[in-house]
């Protein structure tokens, strides 16, 4: 019962020192962390954040969560134009995804936040296809 009992007083331990893989970023090298927002549909009803913060060089993930109702619609990202701290504008192409997937449980999107300014707003339109559209923000941080 002793020796029982040392073994399993020991195996905290050696699952602690187990060698931790690096997550493995969908962005690419240099990429690192990220931000999760959540898509909701209920009844008659689409509830996203409206701006989100991110930092630069991470990953923005975009968790959907469809209620019964809406699991067959078409879900499109497409990016926007939209604004660093001078004023000038972005391209809509820092949309690193094509953006469409059918509205199943637990599917996200990732989008690459690109190394740029903190305050950098990107915007993107997020279109479930006989719902509407929601415009959300991202602003990036350091």
């Amino acid at each position: 019962m002793r020796n029982e009992l040392l073994a399993l007083c020991t195996l905290p331990f050696l699952i602690s020192c187990a060698p931790v893989k690096p997550m493995v970023s969908t962005c690419g090298e240099g990429f690192s962390g990220h931000k999760e927002t959540k898509l909701d549909y209920e009844e008659d009803d689409i509830v996203m954040k409206w701006k989100t913060k991110a930092k630069k060089k991470s990953e923005f993930w975009i968790k959907l969560r469809p209620s019964n109702d809406f699991k067959d619609k078409l879900v499109t990202i497409v990016g926007v134009d939209g604004r660093l701290p001078d004023g000038t504008f972005t391209s809509p192409n820092w949309l690193n995804i094509d953006g469409r997937w059918t509205t199943q449980p637990g599917k996200k999107f990732v989008l690459c936040v690109p190394d740029v300014p903190a305050e950098t707003e990107y915007k993107f339109d997020v279109i479930i296809e006989d719902i509407g559209t929601l415009d959300p923000r991202l602003e990036v941080t350091n």
